[in-house]
Protein backbone atom coordinates (compact mmCIF):
# COMPACT_ATOMS: atom_id res chain seq x y z
CA UNK A 1 0.00 0.00 0.00
CA UNK A 2 2.92 2.34 0.73
CA UNK A 3 4.35 1.71 -2.75
CA UNK A 4 0.96 2.60 -4.28
CA UNK A 5 0.71 5.78 -2.22
CA UNK A 6 4.21 6.83 -3.27
CA UNK A 7 3.47 6.07 -6.93
CA UNK A 8 0.22 8.07 -6.75
CA UNK A 9 2.09 11.08 -5.33
CA UNK A 10 4.88 10.95 -7.87
CA UNK A 11 5.00 12.69 -11.21
CA UNK A 12 5.26 9.34 -13.01
CA UNK A 13 2.91 8.40 -15.78
CA UNK A 14 1.16 5.05 -16.05
CA UNK A 15 2.56 1.98 -17.75
CA UNK A 16 5.96 2.20 -16.07
CA UNK A 17 7.34 -0.34 -13.57
CA UNK A 18 5.86 -0.08 -10.12
CA UNK A 19 8.76 -1.83 -8.44
CA UNK A 20 12.09 -3.50 -9.11
CA UNK A 21 13.26 -6.91 -7.96
CA UNK A 22 16.87 -7.86 -7.29
CA UNK A 23 18.45 -11.02 -5.90
CA UNK A 24 21.71 -11.10 -3.94
CA UNK A 25 23.18 -14.61 -3.55
CA UNK A 26 25.89 -15.96 -1.30
CA UNK A 27 28.16 -18.98 -1.62
CA UNK A 28 26.77 -22.05 0.19
CA UNK A 29 27.83 -22.37 3.83
CA UNK A 30 29.84 -19.15 3.70
CA UNK A 31 27.50 -16.88 5.65
CA UNK A 32 24.65 -16.95 8.12
CA UNK A 33 21.11 -15.76 7.39
CA UNK A 34 21.65 -12.90 9.85
CA UNK A 35 24.87 -11.72 8.16
CA UNK A 36 23.34 -12.03 4.68
CA UNK A 37 20.32 -9.99 5.77
CA UNK A 38 22.54 -7.31 7.32
CA UNK A 39 24.65 -7.07 4.15
CA UNK A 40 21.46 -6.74 2.10
CA UNK A 41 20.25 -3.96 4.39
CA UNK A 42 23.57 -2.11 4.12
CA UNK A 43 23.48 -2.46 0.33
CA UNK A 44 20.01 -0.96 0.12
CA UNK A 45 20.83 1.88 2.49
CA UNK A 46 23.87 2.77 0.37
CA UNK A 47 22.24 2.38 -3.02
CA UNK A 48 18.74 3.70 -2.37
CA UNK A 49 19.93 6.40 0.05
CA UNK A 50 16.76 6.18 2.20
CA UNK A 51 14.67 7.57 -0.69
CA UNK A 52 12.87 4.41 -1.81
CA UNK A 53 10.69 2.01 0.16
CA UNK A 54 11.82 -1.59 -0.02
CA UNK A 55 11.09 -5.08 1.19
CA UNK A 56 14.09 -7.28 2.00
CA UNK A 57 13.71 -11.00 2.62
CA UNK A 58 16.49 -13.49 3.28
CA UNK A 59 15.78 -16.99 2.00
CA UNK A 60 17.30 -20.20 3.29
CA UNK A 61 15.19 -22.58 1.18
CA UNK A 62 18.01 -23.39 -1.26
CA UNK A 63 21.58 -24.64 -0.84
CA UNK A 64 22.73 -21.03 -0.93
CA UNK A 65 21.40 -18.20 1.22
CA UNK A 66 20.03 -15.36 -0.87
CA UNK A 67 18.24 -12.05 -0.46
CA UNK A 68 15.23 -10.96 -2.46
CA UNK A 69 14.61 -7.23 -2.62
CA UNK A 70 11.61 -5.44 -4.03
CA UNK A 71 11.81 -1.67 -4.03
CA UNK A 72 9.42 1.01 -5.18
CA UNK A 73 10.11 2.50 -8.61
CA UNK A 74 9.51 6.01 -7.31
CA UNK A 75 11.15 7.96 -4.51
CA UNK A 76 8.93 8.84 -1.57
CA UNK A 77 11.28 11.79 -0.84
CA UNK A 78 11.73 13.42 -4.25
CA UNK A 79 8.78 11.71 -6.03
CA UNK A 80 11.03 10.91 -8.99
CA UNK A 81 11.41 7.65 -10.91
CA UNK A 82 14.34 5.35 -10.10
CA UNK A 83 16.86 5.52 -12.94
CA UNK A 84 17.04 1.91 -14.08
CA UNK A 85 19.92 1.58 -16.55
CA UNK A 86 23.19 -0.28 -16.99
CA UNK A 87 25.03 2.38 -14.97
CA UNK A 88 22.82 1.85 -11.91
CA UNK A 89 23.07 -1.93 -12.37
CA UNK A 90 26.88 -1.77 -12.29
CA UNK A 91 26.82 0.62 -9.31
CA UNK A 92 24.58 -1.80 -7.43
CA UNK A 93 26.78 -4.74 -8.37
CA UNK A 94 29.96 -2.91 -7.30
CA UNK A 95 28.41 -1.90 -3.97
CA UNK A 96 27.32 -5.49 -3.32
CA UNK A 97 30.75 -6.87 -4.23
CA UNK A 98 32.47 -4.31 -1.99
CA UNK A 99 30.27 -5.21 0.99
CA UNK A 100 30.88 -8.91 0.44
CA UNK A 101 34.65 -8.39 0.17
CA UNK A 102 34.64 -6.28 3.35
CA UNK A 103 32.91 -9.17 5.12
CA UNK A 104 35.42 -11.67 3.66
CA UNK A 105 32.80 -13.37 1.49
CA UNK A 106 33.29 -14.66 -2.04
CA UNK A 107 32.82 -12.32 -4.96
CA UNK A 108 32.30 -13.53 -8.52
CA UNK A 109 34.50 -11.41 -10.74
CA UNK A 110 32.62 -9.79 -13.62
CA UNK A 111 33.14 -11.57 -16.91
CA UNK A 112 34.66 -9.38 -19.60
CA UNK A 113 32.63 -11.28 -22.19
CA UNK A 114 29.15 -9.98 -22.76
CA UNK A 115 27.75 -13.51 -22.99
CA UNK A 116 25.66 -14.78 -25.85
CA UNK A 117 23.51 -12.57 -27.97
CA UNK A 118 19.86 -13.59 -28.19
CA UNK A 119 20.44 -14.79 -31.77
CA UNK A 120 23.41 -16.94 -30.71
CA UNK A 121 21.41 -18.40 -27.80
CA UNK A 122 18.52 -19.16 -30.15
CA UNK A 123 20.80 -20.88 -32.67
CA UNK A 124 22.41 -22.86 -29.82
CA UNK A 125 18.97 -24.02 -28.66
CA UNK A 126 18.18 -25.19 -32.20
CA UNK A 127 21.59 -26.89 -32.53
CA UNK A 128 22.56 -24.56 -35.41
CA UNK A 129 25.22 -22.48 -33.64
CA UNK A 130 28.71 -22.81 -35.09
CA UNK A 131 30.03 -22.79 -31.51
CA UNK A 132 27.71 -25.66 -30.57
CA UNK A 133 28.81 -27.59 -33.65
CA UNK A 134 32.48 -26.94 -32.84
CA UNK A 135 31.94 -27.99 -29.21
CA UNK A 136 30.31 -31.24 -30.41
CA UNK A 137 33.22 -31.91 -32.80
CA UNK A 138 35.82 -31.28 -30.08
CA UNK A 139 33.96 -33.52 -27.62
CA UNK A 140 33.76 -36.33 -30.17
CA UNK A 141 37.46 -36.02 -31.07
CA UNK A 142 38.44 -36.09 -27.39
CA UNK A 143 36.27 -39.15 -26.81
CA UNK A 144 37.79 -41.01 -29.77
CA UNK A 145 41.44 -40.00 -29.17
CA UNK A 146 44.09 -41.84 -27.20
CA UNK A 147 46.83 -39.20 -27.50
CA UNK A 148 47.08 -35.47 -28.10
CA UNK A 149 48.54 -36.11 -31.55
CA UNK A 150 45.58 -38.35 -32.34
CA UNK A 151 43.23 -35.58 -31.17
CA UNK A 152 44.88 -32.90 -33.35
CA UNK A 153 44.84 -35.24 -36.34
CA UNK A 154 41.12 -35.93 -35.91
CA UNK A 155 40.41 -32.21 -35.50
CA UNK A 156 42.11 -31.47 -38.83
CA UNK A 157 39.88 -33.90 -40.74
Amino acid sequence: MEFELTLDQSSRSGGINKAYHIIQSFKPEETTPEQAHEIGKQLLEQHLKDKYEYILTTHIDKEHIHNHVIFCASSFVEHKKYKDCMKTYYQLREASDTLCAENELSVILPNQNKGKSHYEWQMDQQGNSWKAQLRTSIDMCIKNSKTFEDFTSQMQT
